[in-house]
C-alpha cells in the first residue's frame, strides 16, 4: 500500500487535519495512480461541482424554507412555507 494512502487514512481517522488538506492528498494519490475518477472526484469536492446533475447524493440535503412577509398597513404573513423549486442547470 502507498505511503500516501496510509497518510490519507491516518489523517481521516485522527480528525486533526483539515478536510481540504486530505482532499488535496487524494488528488495527489489520483495522479500517482493515474486514476482519473479519483482526481475528478477530489477536484470537485475541493472546488465545487460544475453541474447540479453531477452532485452526489451525499451532498444533497433536503430543507424547507419559510418567510415572513409584510404588506400594506402592516399586514403580516409570518412563517409562510415557501414552495421549493428545482434548480435548472
Amino acid at each position: 500500500m502507498s505511503a500516501l494512502l496510509d497518510d490519507i487514512i491516518n489523517a481521516a481517522i485522527d480528525g486533526k487535519q483539515p478536510l481540504p488538506d486530505i482532499l488535496r492528498k487524494c488528488l495527489l494519490l489520483g495522479h500517482e495512480l493515474k486514476n482519473d475518477r479519483l482526481k475528478e472526484w477530489a477536484n470537485q469536492e475541493l472546488n465545487g461541482y460544475t453541474s447540479a446533475k453531477d452532485v452526489p447524493d451525499y451532498r444533497i440535503v433536503p430543507a424547507l424554507a419559510k418567510g415572513d412577509f409584510v404588506g400594506p398597513f402592516h399586514a403580516q404573513y409570518r412563517h409562510h412555507l415557501m414552495i421549493p423549486s428545482v434548480a435548472l442547470g
